[in-house]
């Protein structure tokens, strides 16, 4: 049996560690898991673009918290992992109860992949 890990290899740079894990994807997990929570408890209907804008800083300042000087591929990388986490969100009821949450979700994730 082998673990396949696609963040094993980015930017056409191997990484020759044993066990790797990106830690951009760790952060990316941390936001997703706020921005997720916001779009849960919002009560506007639809996510609107000065919101959803508000989620990108936010989640944008965190990575230059993590990494003040990222490469343009790993800007690229922390969005991709943060659009997956919260694509992974339409899966589950207690995320995407309503139809609203649902599409603020899916319009999140849009605006994200704008960003790349």
């Amino acid at each position: 049996m082998k673990f396949i890990d696609p963040r094993i290899r980015w930017d056409s740079t191997q990484n020759k560690e044993p066990g790797y894990f990106d830690g951009l994807y760790d952060v990316s997990c941390l936001a997703h898991s706020i921005i997720a929570n916001c779009i849960l408890k919002t009560s506007v209907n639809n996510c609107k673009s000065d919101q959803l804008k508000m989620f990108f800083d936010w989640s944008m300042e965190l990575l230059n918290k993590y990494n003040n000087s990222y490469s343009l591929g790993e800007k690229n990388r922390y969005i991709i992992y943060l659009a997956c986490c919260l694509l992974g969100n339409l899966r589950y009821v207690e995320f995407t109860p309503n139809k609203d949450s649902f599409m603020r979700t899916v319009y999140a994730v849009a605006y994200l992949i704008e960003q790349i």
